[in-house]
């Protein structure tokens, strides 16, 4: 979530955070440019945080147009700070960089400006950066948005398509609590029940890059489950699977289905997420079935 000490106050609380909130950060290194030291410095990343949102820094011995800079890029309240990027570089050009006792005295404009300029070439870079792990993860098939289709039951028992729309609802509900991924709800669903879906309009249609289908065969108490994830996109699979057991096995095959379709949207997930992904509303397969 960034370097604590470089944090924006509603990054630190968790709050929506916008272009105001880039120029918090590179308010604190101009700071540290001009002071020597941090703005917000704190034994460890708790304090360092109240710090950011409760406290304001020292005073810099500089001009009073380059304080004013710095605390306003500093503000509390992203809509008191420059909003843009090109607002801060107007007013860092205009400004008086000398005539006080300050360190920025023992530096020559020519340099003082040079060193602003690195700093705002730094804030580029992270953004390049940041735009190519994006684009990155885009081109390597990390896909963030899913829709999980009715899978089709086939058995000699009417009474068996609890199954089928089980394993697929709760699939959805496992896959829905990864964070920062679209996963369509299941309400929407039983519209393709029984209907041979056009992969690509069908994608088109819910708005999202993948799609999971496939069928269950039942022979008395034992199951035969397949699905496959295709890329819309391109109309490209991109993992298939059969599962075999019994009835009982049901909450087993549900949960690894799920796990592996969440390895295929993405690259890698932190150990809290696959919990999430294999809760369930019990662990009992005959309550389950109940």
């Amino acid at each position: 979530m960034g370097s604590p000490a470089y944090m924006s106050p509603e990054q630190a609380e968790g709050r929506p955070a916008d272009e105001c909130s880039d120029i918090f950060p590179f308010g604190a290194v101009l700071y540290e440019i001009l002071a020597g030291r941090r703005d917000f410095s704190a034994p460890s990343v708790a304090s360092t945080l109240g710090a950011i949102l409760h406290k304001s820094p020292e005073p810099l011995n500089a001009t009073p147009a380059l304080n004013s800079i710095v605390f306003k890029c500093l503000s509390k309240a992203p809509a008191a700070r420059y909003q843009t990027a090109t607002d801060l570089i107007a007013a860092l050009t205009k400004a008086p960089i000398t005539g006080s006792s300050s360190v920025v005295d023992r530096i020559t404009p020519h340099r003082f400006r040079l060193m602003i300029a690195l700093a705002l070439l730094a804030m580029l870079g992270i953004v390049s950066v940041a735009s190519g792990i994006y684009w990155k993860r885009i081109k390597s098939g990390q896909i963030d948005s899913i829709a999980v289709l009715p899978l089709d039951m086939r058995s000699t028992d009417p009474e068996a398509n609890y199954i089928s729309d089980g394993i697929a609802e709760s699939i959805n509900n496992s896959l829905a609590q990864m964070p920062d991924v679209k996963v369509i709800p299941y309400s929407v669903a039983p519209h393709y029940k029984g209907k041979a879906a056009d992969i690509q309009k069908t994608g088109d249609a819910l708005q999202v890059r993948t799609l999971l289908t496939g069928r269950v065969a039942q022979h008395g108490d034992n199951l035969s489950v397949g699905v496959e994830l295709d890329d819309v996109r391109n109309g490209k699979q991109l993992w298939g699977q059969q599962y075999t057991g019994n009835v009982g096995d049901l909450l087993r095959i549900e949960n690894n289905i799920a796990r592996e379709v969440s390895q295929r949207l993405r690259s890698q997930h932190f150990t809290s997420d696959q919990q999430k992904l294999a809760l369930g509303s019990t662990e009992n397969p005959e309550a389950y079935q109940l």
